[in-house]
């Protein structure tokens, strides 16, 4: 949802034009700088703040807008699959929402958008980022847990269930927050929900990619694919180095990882220090606040096109791939069949998720 800090802008803060005029002193929320004399302080900082972050988000919008263009243009065979197509289209919406807030009026400080197409612009960047993160954890883990019917998992339904409860959480509290700014109780527990959220996810790709390094190093200490109870097939191109895929996913999951454990750490900050919604402080310092800002909006992006990297990688079709064993030994030990059970995996896992069931299994 939007934060306090940008809420309490909408309300309170002072058009950069009438930055002699004195400021309000009745605010809600977070505390944040005096603009009249903020914006002069920063300088060409608050620009690049502003245009230079825009431009970045822009880039996110325009990258992922060509490659949604091309898979729409492309014929069946080459066109990215069902999951690939989802993220995409979350990253354009998050890149765009970004892109023209920061762009047109940060923090509403030029008041050029209506306070509630304001709002509306900034809350709904963070559900497009969290869900697709959550979409795409479900695919690495219904790798594991659904097996061979994981490619039968990425239903409407399923996805409409993952995405709107926090779409929806998001709306009815800016709803109530814009007509009853004061309920610092409400901003409190959304910003505690979108801690957890990403805390979870953090722990989920930990996971994930624990698993998958464990079964990589068990493969190449085996020496042989027979040894193992199970095995996961991951193909790849005639061209691709042995296990480069597996090596991939699991610097995704890592990067992924680091960047949100950062940024909830960011956010637990604010939440308890100066930037609190239950702060005492009336008005931050500028610069403190312009750096934690801008700290915030780069994990944002390096999430970002973590996110378009992995949604970017588009899968080829079957016979058209060679494919290796990464064995599953140790890792499934309590849950291994009575037979071999070797399951087709695209290039891109993440990509095939959105595959028909034909034949996908080979038992």
């Amino acid at each position: 949802m939007i934060s306090k800090q940008h809420r309490r802008a909408l309300l309170d803060a002072e058009p950069e034009a009438e930055a002699t005029k004195e400021p309000y002193t009745k605010s809600f929320g977070e505390p944040l700088p005096e603009w009249h004399t903020a914006i002069p302080t920063w300088g060409v900082a608050w620009k690049i703040y502003q245009y230079g972050l825009g431009a970045a988000f822009g880039i996110l919008m325009v990258l992922t807008s060509a490659l949604i263009l091309r898979a729409l243009s492309s014929n069946r065979a080459r066109r990215p699959k069902k999951a690939n197509l989802i993220v995409l289209v979350l990253l354009f919406m998050f890149g765009l929402l970004r892109c023209l807030y920061l762009c047109i009026d940060a923090y509403s400080t030029k008041h050029i958008l209506p306070k509630a197409v304001a709002n509306f612009v900034w809350t709904l960047g963070n559900p497009c980022i969290i869900t697709a993160y959550t979409l795409i954890f479900l695919v690495l883990k219904n790798i594991f847990v659904l097996r061979e019917r994981f490619m039968v998992w990425y239903t409407a339904k399923n996805i409409l269930f993952i995405a709107v409860p926090y779409f929806s959480l998001q709306l009815v509290a800016e709803v109530t927050l814009f007509y009853v700014p004061n309920i610092d109780v409400l901003t409190f527990i959304c910003q505690l929900v979108y801690v957890l959220f990403s805390l979870s996810l953090s722990f989920f790709y930990s996971f994930i990619a624990y698993l998958l390094w464990k079964n990589f190093r068990a493969e190449n200490s085996q020496g042989s694919a027979e040894k193992s109870r199970q095995h996961f097939t991951w193909t790849v191109s005639k061209s691709s180095p042995r296990g480069r895929q597996t090596r991939s996913i699991i610097k995704t999951c890592v990067a992924a990882v680091l960047g949100g454990v950062i940024l909830c750490a960011l956010q637990i900050y604010s939440m308890s220090g100066v930037y609190g919604v239950f702060s005492d402080a009336i008005y931050v310092e500028a610069w403190p606040w312009l750096i934690f800002n801008f700290s915030m909006r780069v994990l944002e992006l390096f999430l970002s096109f973590v996110l378009f990297s992995a949604a970017s990688t588009q899968g080829t079709r079957r016979r058209q791939c060679q494919s290796f064993p990464v064995s599953s030994a140790g890792s499934f030990q309590g849950r291994a069949r009575q037979r071999n059970c070797v399951i087709s995996l695209s290039p891109n896992a993440i990509g095939s998720a959105g595959l028909s069931t034909k034949g996908t299994a080979i038992l």
